[in-house]
């Protein structure tokens, strides 16, 4: 199990007893705290950056899957556009998931993990659940954002009706990356993160970024 504890950096917020929320990029790395299940970084996307997603969106479907060893053919496989205003939000896209990878290797300790991008507009995993991995990376770049129950409210959820678990769960904003433990990566401390797809009927296709360690 990962043992080596994190010093907490100076502007994080704790939403829960497990969760720590930050404003830069660096602070990934505490998830290798022991106390921890998710950490956040909260973030803001460039105005030209969200216009190319939202003309990625609407025009095309995606779902590229790949070894981070392998990530370039994956970016090569992202529509480029010819408006000259719309590819410079499409090189920085680009540039985040690059730099994503790397923050996540640098997280997790691992060498080689999948990294896959979708556009979807249905509901994937619409129940609450931990995931069977170590660790996670999520960013939703576009459309409504992962949706996840602190652990000291979710005892007992299969009963609970819909109208109840929406009084009791977080949802991501478009932009922020998350990065958590799946059942893998339990320890006596802290449980895995309980999760679900965002539980939203929209038109758009929601643009996310998964980076899992390998099986």
């Amino acid at each position: 199990m990962i043992c080596n504890s994190v010093a907490f950096m100076s502007n994080m917020k704790v939403n829960n007893k497990n969760i720590a929320s930050y404003l830069e990029s660096d602070s990934l790395d505490s998830i290798r705290n022991i106390t921890l299940n998710m950490v956040l970084w909260k973030r803001k996307p460039k105005p030209v950056t969200l216009k190319f997603l939202k003309n990625l969106s609407e025009k095309h479907k995606l779902n590229l899957v790949t070894e981070n060893t392998d990530l370039n053919s994956l970016l090569e496989k992202i529509p480029a556009p010819k408006d000259k205003q719309l590819f410079i939000g499409y090189e920085n896209f680009l540039a985040d998931i690059k730099y994503l990878s790397d923050s996540y290797k640098s997280a997790t300790g691992f060498e080689k993990f999948y990294i896959r991008l979708q556009s979807v507009k249905e509901i994937q995993c619409p129940k609450f659940h931990r995931d069977f991995t170590n660790f996670r990376l999520v960013c939703t770049y576009f459309g409504a954002g992962m949706e996840w129950i602190p652990d000291e409210l979710a005892d007992d959820l299969d009963s609970k009706e819909e109208s109840e678990l929406k009084s009791i769960t977080r949802k991501l904003n478009p932009f922020d990356v998350s990065i958590f433990k799946g059942v893998k990566k339990e320890t006596a401390q802290v449980g895995a993160l309980i999760h679900r797809s965002p539980h939203v009927h929209n038109p758009i296709n929601r643009i996310f970024l998964r980076i899992d360690t390998m099986k």
